[in-house]
C-alpha cells in the first residue's frame, strides 16, 4: 500500500488541538483521550478511504495493460519483495517468541 506523506496528520497535535477545543486541558483527562482517540480513527477511516481509491485505479491500470499485452512485471523486483516479506516474517517471529 502507497501512502502519501501529506496525507498523514500526527494524531499527537491533531488531538491536543480536539480536545483544547473540548475544554480538556489536562494531558491525561478522559475528555482529552476521547479527542485524542476520535482524531486518529478518522484519521485511520481517511487514509483506509484513500488506499481503496488508489488501489482501484492501480488495479484498473494493470488490467488495462494486462489486456493490451503492455504488462512486464519485472521479476527481479518481485523477487525481492517475497525476500524483503520473508525476512520481515521472520525477524517478527523472532521478536514474539522471546
Amino acid at each position: 500500500m502507497k501512502v502519501d506523506s501529506k496525507d498523514i496528520v500526527a494524531p499527537e497535535a491533531s488531538g491536543r488541538v480536539a480536545a483544547d477545543r473540548a475544554g480538556a486541558t489536562d494531558a491525561g483527562s478522559p475528555a482529552r483521550r476521547a479527542a485524542e482517540a476520535s482524531v486518529v480513527s478518522s484519521t485511520v477511516a481517511e487514509t483506509r478511504a484513500a488506499a481503496a481509491r488508489d488501489r482501484v485505479v492501480r488495479v484498473s491500470q494493470l488490467k488495462d495493460a494486462i489486456r493490451q499485452g503492455s504488462y512486464r512485471p519485472d521479476a527481479g523486483a518481485i523477487a525481492q519483495q517475497i525476500l524483503n516479506d520473508a525476512e520481515l516474517t521472520a525477524q517478527l517471529m523472532a521478536m514474539l517468541q522471546h
